[in-house]
């Protein structure tokens, strides 16, 4: 048996994975905030690599039910032409029992987009599109270095919405190098306008070895302060919730039924699967992290070795934790019935000094039924979470 497949298929079972994460690299060009595991697209790499992701994928052991979402994130996924993601997809479900009703979305650049391509996208069984806009403001696409215009945002939501997809999401960054309250308010609202079914909002995070680190420390970028994104945050919260979206997530809002299925996958601290350069998994109970670029897995693959390099096995109170923080990302916070069914324990037994803590620090609230974040606690969700790590 080779490496590659001893990796996955000698373990005891744990939960049955219920999603799969699928990394596609390529991109057509780099963002200046991007620090993303990216390649630059080569026509030439792209059916190779979709191949790679087959034979991993192949590596490991079906679940036990089908999985209820696939997750094609990047890099910029909507690189691929309608045909290769018909067949990737179609070796996935050839690899994996996957639920009719799968969610299956794709991340895609607005400027990739045509008519053409979503037809055959949804034909291909994808369900749902998530669209980068970043913003609806020209100078700021610009200064992100984006390569689409606003009206390229506005057209591929129109598009979708033309081709039945089940669920549409546009992605907005706040906090970005210029902009002011107003600039952020047009942008929310035009971004509203359009009535995604779903809209993701993060404040802006300079990263390392990325154009906006080297901005930073040459004293070039200018950035709204930390309360300034606060405020941003706090104003999108209220407009959003007021346009009818449910805030069910720090930075996720949605349409009802609109949540993204995935991503509750994750925030449920549930196993899932993660094929291709730099993906993450969770399966056995082993979270795991493939090789981040793209050469270097493509070889690992193609000489029989598992692409995963880093893997850490979480117990005790550590499981505990990561599973406390990663529910305190809902909106509707870690349910005590669940916590006690998974880990015959109490949430107050294993962490009651902290919580209380941070009751009195207006951060949390317990009750009977579950712990939640407060809006202080949103706002600051960080400081929480570092607060609860073992």
């Amino acid at each position: 048996m080779s490496a590659i497949e001893s990796q996955h298929s000698t373990e005891p079972r744990g939960p049955s994975p219920h999603g799969l994460y699928i990394h596609v690299p390529f991109c057509l060009y780099r963002c200046y905030y991007c620090d993303f595991a990216t390649s630059p697209y080569v026509a030439g790499i792209v059916d190779p690599f979709l191949d790679c992701l087959r034979r991993e994928a192949a590596t490991y052991s079906p679940p036990d039910v089908p999985l209820t979402s696939i997750y094609l994130g990047g890099g910029t996924p909507s690189v691929l032409s309608g045909d290769q993601m018909r067949r990737l997809l179609a070796a996935m479900r050839g690899t994996f029992p996957v639920c009719d009703d799968a969610e299956v979305t794709v991340e895609a650049n607005p400027e990739t987009l045509d008519a053409a391509k979503l037809r055959a996208y949804r034909h291909a069984g994808v369900t749902r599109l998530s669209i980068g806009a970043q913003s609806l403001d020209e100078a700021a696409l610009k200064r992100l270095g984006r390569d689409h215009t606003a009206e390229h945002s506005i057209g591929a939501v129109v598009l979708a919405r033309e081709h039945d997809f089940t669920s549409v999401s546009i992605d907005l960054i706040f906090g970005l190098p210029g902009q002011d309250g107003e600039q952020w308010s047009s942008t929310l609202r035009v971004g509203l306008d359009l009535a995604p079914d779903h809209i993701s909002l993060y404040g802006l995070t300079v990263e390392r070895k990325t154009v906006f680190d080297f901005m930073r420390r040459r004293q070039t970028l200018d950035v709204p302060s930390d309360d300034q994104q606060a405020d941003m945050y706090g104003e999108a919260i209220d407009v959003a919730s007021a346009a009818g979206y449910g805030h069910y997530e720090i930075s996720n809002f949605a349409r009802p039924g609109h949540e993204s299925r995935h991503n509750m996958t994750y925030w449920a601290d549930e196993s899932y699967i993660g094929l291709g350069p730099s993906a993450s998994g969770y399966v056995d109970g082993r979270r795991y992290t493939n090789v981040r670029g793209t050469k270097s897995y493509m070889k690992r693959i193609d000489a029989r070795e598992s692409a995963v390099v880093d893997e850490e096995t979480l117990t005790g109170i550590e499981a505990r934790a990561q599973t406390l923080i990663l529910g305190l990302r809902r909106l509707r916070g870690v349910s005590r019935d669940d916590y006690r069914r998974r880990y015959d324990a109490e949430i107050v037994d294993d962490f009651g000094a902290v919580i209380a803590s941070l009751q009195d620090a207006g951060l949390l609230t317990l009750s009977d039924e579950c712990v939640r974040l407060t809006r202080s606690g949103i706002m600051l969700s960080n400081e929480v979470f570092v607060r609860l790590l073992p």
